[in-house]
Formats: structure tokens, C-alpha cells, sequence
């Protein structure tokens, strides 16, 4: 009898225990962690007022010389206000022959600061003239380390565009144009151009990789040497150009994410 109850009592207490253990340790998988939400909103998104103010810096390319439609940065507002609903106000500031020194001039008046502070799209496309003016007549040393001379007055010019730009606004994204070929050049600077022309873009790369909401614009892909259709003259898009140039522009702006 006395065996039985102890059999009974330690059935009983190793019940207990085995309970005890998958009240505190369930056999059944523990839950997911918890992730933190990762969803980033795309930067139209974002915007929440209309018009949005689109604002155009820089030499003929951003004027859209030989188009009828406002170049590539007028269509690709027309094509952005249609596929968003939203309205969109350009304006054009750009001017025929500007070079970057010319630009960083333009923007310390208080009226091109004050664009600035209203802009949510800020297109620049400058530096074509820097490179037009160097002297065909050049040797080919001669005209290399002109290139380089351009390309270092260009960089530093840049930033300082851009640091006033951002100094008046933090949240407009710039959009920035590469350099391209076809371009006027003559001579033993011309038989480079596709070589001092790819270390041009890279610079560009690297200013909007330094810069938040800076995205470039591939230009020189999408005008390529032997796509004379898509040209006006022997530098400028024609319209059929310069809307392949807004199609780019807007499919990289509807995918931007803030």
C-alpha cells in the first residue's frame, strides 16, 4: 500500500514538472521576431501642395533649343502632370551659351534665390559651353590639359552651384544632365572627346552622390552618335530627342524614392 501511494505521489510530482516546463518552454515554434517597418514612400509621394514648381537652370539643352514643345524638361512636366494628377508650373530660366561660371553668376541675385526656395524639381544641364570654348588649334597635349583645366574650373564651380542651391532649399531633387556627344569639337581635341567626355560624367555621378536627392540624368546614353534622327542641328535634340530625354527623366522621377 505504502508502495502504491509513493508510485502515486511520484507520478503525480513528475506531472507536475513536465506542466511546469511546457507552461514555461512550449514545444510549438516562438513567434517572428518583429520586424521594423521598411516601406520608404516614393518622393512624389511626399508632395503634398500644387502646383509643383519646376525650376530649369543652364545653357541651351535646359532652354530646349530646336524643340517646340519646351525641350525635354517641358515635356516631362506635361507627361508628369498627366500621369500624377498633379499640376505642375515650369520655369525656365536657362540661357543659350551659359557656362557654369555664367550660372553660378545668375544665382547670387535674390530673385533666382527665391525660386530656388519655392522649387521641387530643380533641372540643371550646364557645362557643354565650358568645353565649346577651348581653342581647336590646340596640340593634342595642349589641348588634354586644357580639358582638365575646364573639367577642374567646372567641379569647383559645381559645388559651389549646389551648395547655394541647397542652402536656400534641402528637399527640392536636382536632376543633372550628363555631357554628350554629339558636341562641336574640331581638331586633336575632338579625336579625345569620347575619353575626357566618360571622366566628365563620372564627375557628375559623384556630385549627386554627395548631394541628397540628386539623381543624373543619362543623356549621353540616350543621344548616341549614331542616332542623327533624334537631332536638330549637329549639338541639339529635336523633339523626337528631346521627348526619349523626358521619358527618362520622368520614369526616374516617378520611381525616386525619399
Amino acid at each position: 500500500m505504502k508502495k502504491a501511494s509513493l508510485l502515486l505521489v511520484l507520478i503525480t510530482l513528475v506531472g507536475l514538472i513536465i506542466s511546469y516546463f511546457i507552461i514555461l518552454h512550449p514545444f510549438s515554434k516562438s513567434p517572428p521576431k518583429e520586424q521594423e517597418a521598411t516601406v520608404q514612400l516614393k518622393w512624389l509621394d511626399t508632395i503634398n501642395h500644387q502646383p509643383l514648381y519646376h525650376l530649369v537652370l543652364g545653357d541651351s539643352l535646359a532652354k530646349g533649343y530646336g524643340s517646340k514643345q519646351g525641350g525635354y524638361a517641358g515635356i516631362a512636366s506635361q507627361q508628369l502632370q498627366a500621369k500624377t494628377n498633379k499640376e505642375v508650373y515650369i520655369d525656365n530660366t536657362a540661357v543659350s551659351g551659359l557656362t557654369t561660371e555664367g550660372l553660378l553668376y545668375m544665382l547670387q541675385s535674390e530673385e533666382m534665390q527665391n525660386k530656388i526656395e519655392k522649387a521641387d524639381i530643380i533641372t540643371i544641364s550646364i557645362g557643354g559651353n565650358n568645353l565649346l570654348r577651348l581653342n581647336k588649334s590646340m596640340g593634342i597635349l595642349e589641348a588634354l590639359n586644357a580639358v582638365n583645366d575646364e573639367k577642374k574650373k567646372y567641379q569647383e564651380n559645381m559645388e559651389e552651384i549646389l551648395a547655394i542651391i541647397r542652402s536656400h532649399n534641402d528637399h527640392a531633387i536636382i536632376v543633372l544632365s550628363e555631357l554628350y556627344n554629339p558636341l562641336q569639337l574640331e581638331g586633336s581635341v575632338a579625336s579625345y572627346a569620347s575619353l575626357f567626355i566618360d571622366r566628365w560624367n563620372k564627375l557628375v555621378y559623384t556630385l549627386a552622390e554627395e548631394h541628397e536627392h540628386a539623381i543624373v540624368l543619362p543623356i549621353r546614353d540616350l543621344l548616341k552618335d549614331d542616332t542623327q534622327d533624334l537631332l536638330y542641328d549637329k549639338v541639339h535634340p529635336n523633339d523626337k530627342g528631346y521627348t526619349r530625354i523626358a521619358d527618362a527623366f520622368v520614369k526616374m522621377l516617378l520611381a525616386y524614392k525619399a
